[in-house]
């Protein structure tokens, strides 16, 4: 084996080096904007329920960014506001638990926690 053959053995070594890491960093790149795009879709995702649920959109938002079921949270807080908070087949003990939870994690705020609870009440 010559100077020539190690020159071009390694020359080929080395592209091949440029190849692996080129993809590297697509494959990297990819994964990025794939975060990217999946935290923005989740963060419009659970502001338009909490707006439909008459929750605070910017508190949802920030809960949304934090714990990731904040947007399953969202949605049956969205069907609750559908159905004008009172949610088909639930007696007020269990929506009052139901609340309960959603406020233990954390999902609504204290002052969204009282008016959910009055109008709870107030439909007794």
């Amino acid at each position: 084996m010559g100077p020539d053959d190690f020159n071009q053995q390694f020359q080929q070594t080395e592209h091949t080096g440029h190849i692996i890491l080129t993809l590297f960093f697509v494959f990297f790149g990819l994964i990025v904007v794939a975060g990217i795009v999946t935290t923005i879709w989740r963060v419009r995702a659970t502001r338009s329920l909490a707006k439909s649920a008459g929750l605070d959109p910017d508190s949802a938002a920030a809960v949304a960014l934090t714990d990731p079921t904040a947007t399953s949270a969202m949605i049956i807080a969205s069907r609750m506001g559908q159905q004008g908070g009172q949610p088909a087949d639930h007696d007020t003990a269990s929506r009052l638990k139901e609340l309960d939870g959603l406020k233990a994690q954390g999902l609504i705020t204290d002052q969204e926690y009282a008016d959910k609870r009055a109008a709870i009440l107030n439909g007794l």
